[in-house]
């Protein structure tokens, strides 16, 4: 079990992390930054060697590596071709390369954050199963974190915290697609589907679009059950099937 290796053309483990914790505005700009977004520094959760000369490309940089939960890091977090398979990110100014270790493909548990979102547990494209956080339901209530605001009656108001509406107002725009619209022939916007999907999936897991494109956790087969596990259909099936169960009694 080994989690992704990082590589950073042009950057040493100095620039990275003058002070022991990672520079922000470089993952930022690797397009790295949410994966790390829980990832302090070296003396914390990370580690980052120094190549010289002999990088996925030729040249020079350096390997970022978080630890797991339990505190692990790869057998080998330097350059090791015979050991590792690398694969360059797409579009990235500076360059990205991922590595994987060869016989220690990534498991869930070695990508999983601390804070989980609850949700259904999948087998996604590597046949592991993930779990896909439940994002918003049709009557817009949420497994994401909520506030609890008291109103003059008594009441409770729960509004999504703010670090996490964006996300549920753009999982407004996938219910309607299940729920409530009646032309046949609509088609779901697959774009605004596969990014609400793999932003869903980096809730609890260090995965984007490079990770997404590496491990190709959604694919064919899983792509359209992870988008609606998203807006709860599970649960709004089996209800509905329970009531009509009720209605032929």
């Amino acid at each position: 079990m080994a989690q992704p290796l990082y590589y950073l053309p042009g950057v040493s483990r100095k620039a990275l992390a003058p002070d022991g914790n990672l520079v922000r505005s470089i993952l930022g700009s690797r397009g790295i930054g949410d994966t790390f977004r829980d990832v302090i520094g070296i003396a914390a959760d990370c580690g980052i060697t120094d190549v010289t000369g002999t990088g996925p490309d030729g040249g020079s940089g350096c390997i970022l590596c978080y630890q797991t939960l339990d505190g692990s890091l790869p057998e080998s977090t330097g350059f090791d071709p015979d050991k590792q398979t690398w694969t360059e990110a797409e579009g990235v100014d500076g360059g990205l390369w991922l590595g994987l270790t060869n016989d220690s493909p990534p498991t869930p548990e070695d990508m999983r954050r601390k804070k989980q979102i609850g949700g259904y547990s999948f087998p996604l494209g590597d046949g592991q199963t993930w779990t896909v956080p439940v994002l918003r339901r049709p009557d817009d209530s949420t497994e994401l974190p909520t506030g609890m605001v008291i109103q003059p009656d008594g009441s409770i108001d729960e509004p999504v915290k703010a670090a996490y509406r964006q996300l549920w107002e753009d999982a407004g725009k996938i219910v309607g697609y299940f729920y409530t619209d009646t032309n046949p022939d609509r088609q779901l916007d697959r774009p605004t589907a596969m990014s609400l999907a793999m932003r869903a999936l980096g809730l609890n897991y260090r995965f984007g679009t490079h990770e997404q494109n590496l491990l190709q956790l959604l694919d064919s087969e899983s792509f359209l059950a992870v988008v609606g596990m998203m807006v709860d259909t599970p649960k709004c099936l089996t209800i509905e099937e329970a009531e009509q169960k009720k209605t032929e009694s």
